[in-house]
């Protein structure tokens, strides 16, 4: 998965994914909110019984087809992106400030092509909300809306005028309530009002409008039954386990993502938990001297070096870190020391007073009262003597090619090359 974008900038609001979708609110001692509840037990959340949290679905048709504005989502684009969706959040009437609720899981309908996703509703907090999102949905007047991000650059266009999108990243979704302020003359036009306030350049908010649906089936038992239509059986999605293979932590696993980060020790696994990158701790600062952003990838690491990659614009580098200096004269002396420390609970600046001879102490800060031990020593981040570009050898293609000419010279020429590869990158 993609490390987490910052920074995005709107450009522009589509309207878009408004066919073969519907939203319902799953009632409790459902077949699909029992298997819901285990699997938000699994997360932490506590479902069964909640005076707190409303469970509801959303079903739309959202790979591989056209929608009314020309945007096709690619299946395999979206369902790698497809995790991103747990966690995000659900506001009303896209004013991204007013969050009532998150979403917690999500299931593919390989058939039909067809996400389904799963969220919670705040309903004690928002009880005025929740009562009226009942009522307009009685109506007919409730509908939902998903929102992604995703750069204008990267769309690719067909000969019939639709285009796909790429680079996509989830950003959560929005319950429409339609009423006096929210419903518009034209067809989609409360999508565009909204993105004509709040439009900003190089990135577009992509929000996925839907249909609504008559079946409201609350938690609290409250029912209205859909009498046309049955609901298509689904198949429940299986909770894979791997264990990583650097600490022993077992987890959950998808069955999309390729690559999975350790929550224990934060190493980078593969689909069945083997380690492909270390544990991603950095504990050093340094910006890319590319293109001066400070976002990597550890491919390996030692006690004294490490091999980046620079997540930004994918150069290599080996860095060396710099050695603790031992000063024995100093060691055989004490003095008095001065100096100025930040809290690491609200930040404020403490000042120290000690005696050399004591490396640790116990510090309090006069703001918090929070007690914590300081030790003189240690370093928050690790210092680096030495950055050097890793460059390909790109005269070894060149070799290849001529080697293949002069027929008996190829293997002495491929292992000169070699051996001067592997002088020029010290790992």
């Amino acid at each position: 998965m993609k490390e987490k974008i910052t920074n995005l900038e709107v450009q522009e609001f589509l309207k878009s994914f408004e066919k073969d979708s519907k939203i319902e609110i799953l009632e409790e001692g459902s077949k699909e909110i029992t298997e819901l509840e285990k699997i938000a037990k699994a997360r932490g959340i506590e479902l069964k019984g909640s005076r707190d949290l409303a469970v509801f679905k959303t079903i739309y048709a959202f790979t591989d087809r056209p929608n009314s504005n020309g945007a096709i989502l690619p299946k395999k684009e979206l369902l790698r992106v497809l995790p991103q969706i747990v966690g995000k959040p659900i506001n009303i009437n896209h004013d991204r400030r007013l969050v009532v609720g998150s979403y917690i899981d999500y299931r593919y309908k390989q058939k039909e092509n067809q996400v389904i996703a799963y969220g919670t509703f705040f309903k004690s907090n928002f009880g005025r909300e929740f009562e009226q999102a009942k009522k307009l949905l009685k109506k007919k007047k409730l509908s939902t809306s998903f929102e992604i991000w995703s750069p204008e650059e990267k769309r690719k266009y067909r000969q019939d005028g639709s285009y796909e999108l790429y680079q996509m990243e989830l950003a959560g979704g929005a319950l429409i309530y339609e009423d006096k302020d929210n419903e518009p003359a034209f067809k989609d036009a409360k999508v565009l009002s909204i993105a004509k306030e709040n439009k900003e350049p190089k990135m577009e908010l992509v929000y996925a409008s839907k249909y609504k649906e008559d079946e409201l089936i609350t938690s609290a038992g409250e029912t209205v039954v859909k009498e046309k239509e049955a609901v298509q059986p689904e198949i429940p999605k299986p909770i894979i386990k791997i264990k990583c293979s650097n600490c022993g932590e077992e987890m959950d696993y998808n069955g999309i993502d390729v690559k999975v980060k350790c929550q224990k020790c934060f190493a980078i696994l593969d689909k069945s938990g083997t380690m492909i990158y270390p544990p991603q701790i950095k504990d050093f600062s340094v910006l890319c001297p590319s293109c001066r952003t400070g976002r990597w990838l550890i491919l390996s690491r030692k006690e004294d070096s490490a091999k980046l990659q620079c997540s930004q614009c994918s150069k290599e580098y080996n860095v060396i870190f710099e050695k603790a200096k031992v000063n024995d004269a100093i060691s055989k002396i004490s003095f008095v020391y001065t100096s100025t420390i930040s809290c690491p609970q609200c930040s404020k600046s403490i000042y120290i007073a000690g005696v050399s001879g004591m490396d640790s102490r116990l510090v309090k800060c006069g703001k918090c009262k929070l007690e914590f031990d300081y030790n003189i020593k240690n370093e928050r981040y690790k210092r680096i003597s030495k950055i050097e570009e890793v460059i390909p050898n790109e005269n070894k293609i060149d070799n290849k090619k001529e080697s293949s000419e002069e027929g008996g010279n190829k293997m002495d020429k491929e292992k000169k090359v070699k051996k001067a590869s592997e002088k020029k990158v010290e790992v």
